[in-house]
């Protein structure tokens, strides 16, 4: 390294040689003495103080994922981008199970009981648990947190359906009060969207839960910048279409994190994150394809997980006629339904990572195969197009989001789509989008058809049932899908705890939106994830994918 000096180094330089003596003097005449000159003492050395040892380098994590996050609120969230950030910033009062997908296990809440008559839930509390900010968690924050999350009227407010009003009973006692019973409100205490938020300090920056918070609540942006949690991270940044940049929270109730950041990457491309993956630029990928996932089999650094999941892929048709009078044809649909060549799509294309799920709740879920699967018929199809009154065909465009789903390549999905319906006269025009852009368009409810994609957000079948099949559910009031039947149905669902009796209410409500076909079931995901084999304690959870809490490196 070259080291520069300016002229006033060297005065200085000079000057302090002058000061300390160093410098050359005039010999002085000093007279002979009779006495000796005593001895002049050994120089003593000077203690050189020890060297700070360089602050160690932050233990980071880091995902690449494709992002479809557009808010970091829990209560206005709704995207599979979140619910890893959330995991980690935010507590809900219960958490799912890792063996068994269909109970939850304590979380905030050491324990709870229900009332004989359903209708009253009361939670206990662990005590102890602070928020970031210091404070402690308590009652009173659940009440907030959960009565902002209903009256915010967001997509993910849902999630508080049928529920009356949230008590603090005291500091560490908070009590739900339901409508009705709800066979499926234990479940949703561990979605990712009930995250209990500081209300001390929420109230401070524009958060109320007043009735009227969907036009009052004033701090969702703040929240986008800050989180308000007690989970084991905080969030330092969030980088629009670029990173999530987390923190550990030191102080976390259930111990140190193991790593001191956590960085959530926007890397779309599945082939790019292939390679970072190779060049140890990341930790773990979230969405290989099933193409690209080939091509890491023979890397013995690398960890391959691949199993059948909750998510699956649909596509959905616009019945406002204002939109698109051929997808609001009944008929139209059905033919688009018995066109599709759903196992060469599943065995061929996808390359056996992926089944065709009967309808729109996932295989495994309760209900979920109390139907028949459709399964592809050219000729009726024809005939179903015909009497929709295209006997000649008819020719769609069609908006589609250039990402990858759980492994799954919309591109490739949509092209085998396109052929398949041509060989019944419908024709495809493919109009690729950036995936912001394309929910903008879908959440907006201004696509005719499109392919969407969903991950149930607690593991009971009501979550896609209430997001499908009534008529106020989030995805079918994009679509403007409407069936009184079904709307009674999903209530009689959940007012029983009877497994076979909701098993054949939801084979109904399954034949209903089968017949209906504004909903068609396409792909449920073996999901990839591929992770360096540096990473320990990884296990797949059903609704956030990833516990990042959970997580080591070596």
């Amino acid at each position: 390294m070259k080291t520069v000096f300016s002229r006033l180094g060297w005065f200085l330089i000079i000057l302090t040689l002058l000061l300390t003596g160093c410098a050359p003097q005039a010999p002085t005449q000093v007279a002979p003495q009779p006495t000796a000159i005593p001895p002049t003492e050994a120089p003593q050395p000077t203690a050189i103080p020890p060297t700070e040892a360089p602050p160690a380098a932050p233990k980071q994590l880091i995902i690449a994922l494709n992002f479809d996050v557009v808010d970091l609120d829990p209560a206005r969230s709704f995207s599979d981008t979140y619910l890893i950030g959330g995991k980690a910033m935010y507590d809900q009062l219960t958490e799912v199970d890792p063996k068994v997908p269909g109970k939850v296990n304590p979380l905030l809440a050491e324990k709870w009981e229900v009332s004989s008559d359903g209708l009253t839930y009361t939670f206990t509390l662990r005590k102890g648990v602070k928020f970031e900010s210091g404070n402690e968690l308590t009652a009173k924050d659940v009440a907030f947190s959960l009565t902002r999350l209903k009256n915010l009227k967001g997509n993910p407010s849902f999630l508080m359906d049928g529920v009356d009003k949230v008590e603090a009973v005291d500091n560490y006692t908070v009590m739900f009060t339901l409508a009705a019973p709800d066979a499926s409100f234990l479940s949703r205490t561990a979605a990712i969207y009930m995250g209990i938020v500081d209300s001390e300090v929420a109230k401070t920056k524009g958060c109320t839960d007043a009735a009227d918070a969907d036009t009052t609540d004033t701090c969702g942006g703040y929240l986008n910048d800050n989180s308000l949690g007690s989970g084991p991270y905080i969030l330092e940044k969030w980088e629009r279409n670029a990173e999530i940049r987390l923190r550990a929270n030191e102080n976390y109730w259930k111990g140190k994190p193991n790593f001191s950041e956590v960085l959530l990457k926007l890397i779309g491309d599945p082939t790019t994150q292939a390679q970072m993956l190779k060049q140890g630029d990341i930790d773990i990928a979230m969405n290989i394809d099933a193409d690209t996932v080939a091509s890491l089999e023979q890397q013995q650094d690398l960890v391959i997980y691949s199993g059948l999941g909750p998510s699956m892929i649909y596509l959905a048709f616009n019945t406002r006629p204002e939109i698109s009078e051929v997808t609001s044809n009944q008929k139209f649909r059905q033919a688009v339904e018995y066109a599709i060549d759903y196992d060469g799509l599943t065995n061929a294309v996808l390359n056996g990572y992926a089944v065709h799920p009967p309808s729109i709740l996932p295989i495994g879920f309760l209900g979920g195969e109390s139907v028949q699967p459709i399964q592809r018929d050219l000729a009726k199809a024809k005939q179903l197009l015909t009497e929709a009154g295209y006997p000649d065909g008819v020719t769609l465009d069609v908006h589609y989001a250039v990402t990858a789903q759980f492994g799954l390549d919309f591109g490739i999905v949509w092209q085998k789509i396109q052929s398949d319906l041509a060989e019944v006269g419908i024709t495809i025009n493919l109009l690729p989008e950036e995936l912001s852009v394309f929910l903008q368009g879908y959440r907006g409810g201004q696509y005719p058809f499109i392919l969407g994609w969903q991950t149930p957000d607690y593991p009971d079948s009501h979550a896609n049932a209430s997001c499908f099949a009534i008529s106020d559910g989030v995805f079918a009031k994009r679509m403007a899908y409407v069936n009184k039947t079904n709307d009674e149905l999903v209530k009689k669902s959940i007012a029983t705890t009877d497994p076979k009796e909701r098993e054949a209410i939801y084979g109904q409500i399954l034949q209903n939106v089968n017949e209906d076909a504004v909903f068609i079931g396409l792909a449920q995901a073996k999901e990839i994830i591929v992770y360096s084999s540096k990473i320990e304690g990884y296990r797949y959870d059903p609704v956030s994918k990833i516990v990042v809490f959970e997580l080591n490196k070596k």
